[in-house]
């Protein structure tokens, strides 16, 4: 499986990023919602837990 954002969502999730306080990584997820029945979730990571998948981007 595969994500790919494009270049204004990346700079979105760059300033995103570098506005945030203190943080491990970003986790990129997906819930019930709306009409469609899907929505993402971003949320900044303060501690890993077990489970979490790590990957390494070029930003």
């Amino acid at each position: 499986m595969s994500i790919t954002l494009s270049d204004s969502a990346a700079a979105r999730v760059n300033t995103f990023w570098l506005t945030a306080v203190k943080g491990l990584g970003l986790r990129l997820g997906v819930r019930t919602s709306g009409c469609s029945g899907m929505a993402y979730v971003l949320e900044l990571l303060t501690n890993r837990r077990r489970k979490t998948s790590c990957l390494k981007t070029k930003a």
